[in-house]
């Protein structure tokens, strides 16, 4: 029969308690991956019934409801490089709409590329989204980098669209995937009242 000696067991536990200590102090000190150097913000939207995280310096961007430009299905902010290193803005935009059952995921994504008129080939692959199916697109000319996601929520459909200088968009890439990734469905649209 094995039996414990009562110095073994506290060498154990001391050992345990050790490793315990050391796993907290290092265990998230070099995962392979960028940590953020800014600070970001939880925006909710309780209206459109999403969330999303972005870096605080961020502004969104009010647009008046008498402007032609105002849509009630849109919230748009003005970007910039979180970490400063580059001058330039571009803008995020996200739009809810309602989800269509006879309407593919691709033909909601190219709707929205075709009022941007943007120029080039438009290459469209599937992107892993916990939100629900996704399609993403991205790419940039000389002067604006883009990237626009469509995603089939449960109750709604979004597209989420980032543009920026072309000349760093590539190195703000990352953040951006980043930011797209925290976006989450709340919950059903609130009933509309007349």
């Amino acid at each position: 029969m094995f039996r414990f000696r009562p110095r073994v067991l506290i060498q154990l536990l001391l050992l345990g308690t050790i490793l315990f200590f050391l796993n907290g102090c290092f265990g998230g000190m070099d995962t392979g991956q960028a940590s953020p150097n800014f600070k970001e913000q939880q925006y909710i939207d309780a209206r459109l019934n999403f969330s999303i995280k972005h870096p605080l310096a961020w502004q969104r961007i009010q647009v008046p409801v008498s402007s032609i430009d105002f849509r009630p299905d849109t919230i748009i902010w003005r970007i910039q490089d979180p970490e400063n290193n580059y001058p330039e803005s571009g803008e995020m935009l996200i739009r809810a709409t309602p989800a269509t059952s006879g309407r593919k995921l691709a033909d909601v994504l190219n709707a929205y590329l075709d009022d941007l008129q943007l120029p080039g080939v438009r290459l469209i692959k599937p992107f892993a989204h916990p939100a629900g199916k996704s399609l993403i697109s991205e790419g940039y000319d000389e002067d604006q980098g883009w990237m626009v996601l469509a995603l089939q929520g449960q109750h709604q459909d979004f597209i989420i669209s980032i543009d920026f200088p072309a000349r760093n968009f590539s190195h703000l890439l990352p953040v951006f995937l980043d930011i797209v990734g925290s976006f989450v469905e709340l919950g059903p649209p609130a009933p509309e009242q007349n």
